[in-house]
């Protein structure tokens, strides 16, 4: 009771000194931190805490995120934490909140769930699932997929594990969010050097890009993602395979990084 006083106090140094003096948290203690994540002044301190108690309170933290009448900075503050708990339950919280009508919210989970991913790749995940979830961003007009954006930047902490950071802020976050979600079900590599294709301004580089991920998404999913990634290719050569797609666009990585170098001058890309 005292600590939940002290959490309530309304004073960020109580509340600071309190959240750190906190050694265990019942589910009393955990659902007043939880709703200090709202509080900008303290919710660095509230995110540490939840997350050294994130193992036993899962539940509680799911439930609230997939509220959709909990606050919104709490929803999209959640995934965060859920990213430093590496269960089957944290994971399956996180894949039903792809489906949240906010998009940060979709965001962070997706986010949160490549972080799981890396640490461990095992972790079973329905293709379907996935797909259904890039489909669903792809259906929103060019407009808002041009320009949704965050209240909460990522932090240092809170690395993508999929994008670069200096990539990620060249790309609008509609497509680092699709590309994100996509790696939870395609080989990393091959993603990664498609997205930063995708930068340039080179159309050689660009259509190899393109043209890996009609190679190796589903048709629905591809025809949605196509015009929004305007995809102007026209088809003057046989289709390749996607073997051969794959080792053309290995090739290329070098390539795309030298145009992706800083103060390197554009110029045409030649491709065998």
């Amino acid at each position: 009771v005292a600590l939940i006083v002290e959490l309530r106090s309304g004073d960020p140094t109580r509340v600071a000194a309190a959240l750190r003096a906190t050694r265990t948290m019942s589910p009393a203690v955990a659902s007043q931190v939880v709703s200090l994540l709202a509080w900008d002044q303290v919710t660095g301190w509230a995110s540490r805490a939840l997350s050294k108690a994130a193992p036993s309170i899962t539940g509680q933290l799911i439930d609230r995120l997939l509220d959709p009448a909990e606050d919104f900075a709490i929803r999209r503050r959640i995934p965060r934490i859920l990213a430093t708990c590496h269960t089957p339950r944290a994971f399956d919280g996180l894949v039903a909140a792809l489906d949240d009508p906010r998009f940060e919210v979709r965001y962070q989970s997706g986010r949160a769930l490549a972080r799981i991913h890396a640490q461990i790749p095992a972790v079973p995940l329905s293709h379907a699932v996935v797909y259904a979830a890039v489909a669903r961003e792809t259906r929103v007009g060019k407009p808002l997929w041009q320009d949704q954006r965050l209240l909460d930047e990522p932090s240092e902490n809170d690395a993508n594990p999929v994008i670069d950071e200096a990539l990620r802020l060249r790309a609008n976050r509609s497509v680092e969010h699709v590309f994100t979600l996509l790696s939870l079900v395609l080989p990393r590599e091959p993603l990664q050097i498609a997205f930063k294709g995708l930068l340039t301004d080179d159309s050689v580089l660009r259509g190899t890009s393109l043209e890996y991920l009609e190679s190796v998404l589903p048709g629905a999913v591809w025809q949605g993602m196509r015009p929004l990634l305007e995809d102007r290719r026209t088809t003057t050569t046989p289709p390749r395979s996607s073997a051969e797609i794959l080792e053309v666009l290995m090739r290329s990585s070098a390539s795309i990084d030298l145009k992706l170098t800083p103060g390197r001058p554009p110029g045409p890309t030649r491709q065998d």
